[in-house]
């Protein structure tokens, strides 16, 4: 259901009594949340609510936005905690050469840059302000699963191959 939408915030609680909604974007500074008239799908428990963004409102943490479909208080809470969604194509647009989205990115094999060997998955990408780093989920020899945090850039992180579905690593660079 959702390979052709992409999960880009949450839904919160609601925000008054005529059906605004908290929603905690994943990234904040997207152009998308500027895009007139943006279609978005909310997305709970399996039910599904295609809608249209009427008009969104700035907040120190999260934003508030006014939904067709959801017109007060009651109808707002149904959808808490919903994916809020929006297609895939919209974010052709913003494509720049060499660069990828973070839900490209996330379910990547880890692949070892010497051997080809597959060393855990990609869980996320990450950026608190000091560079881009993937967050990978390890295979140990236990059979058991460690998060690793690492730089999204050489020589920790090489050639993404999308098509192919892995990401080269050099382990050797990061593991001790």
């Amino acid at each position: 259901m959702l390979e052709e939408w992409v999960e880009v915030g949450r839904v919160g609680r609601p925000h008054g009594v005529g059906g605004q909604v908290r929603v905690f974007p994943h990234h904040r500074a997207s152009p998308l949340w500027r895009v007139p008239n943006l279609q978005l799908r909310l997305v709970l428990d399996g039910r599904t609510l295609d809608t249209t963004l009427r008009a969104l409102q700035d907040q120190p943490r999260h934003v508030v936005l006014r939904l067709d479909g959801v017109s007060d208080r009651e109808a707002a809470e149904r959808w808490t905690h919903a994916q809020v969604c929006v297609p895939r194509a919209l974010f052709e647009s913003w494509r720049e050469e060499g660069a990828y989205f973070a839900f490209e990115l996330e379910g990547l094999e880890a692949r070892h840059r010497r051997d080809g060997s597959v060393v855990g998955t990609v869980a996320a990408l990450g950026d608190h302000g000091g560079g881009a780093f993937l967050v990978l989920a390890l295979n140990t020899d236990a059979g058991t699963v460690r998060e690793c945090l690492v730089p999204f850039a050489e020589p920790y992180v090489g050639a993404v191959h999308l098509e192919a579905g892995w990401v080269e690593v050099d382990p050797d660079e990061w593991l001790s």
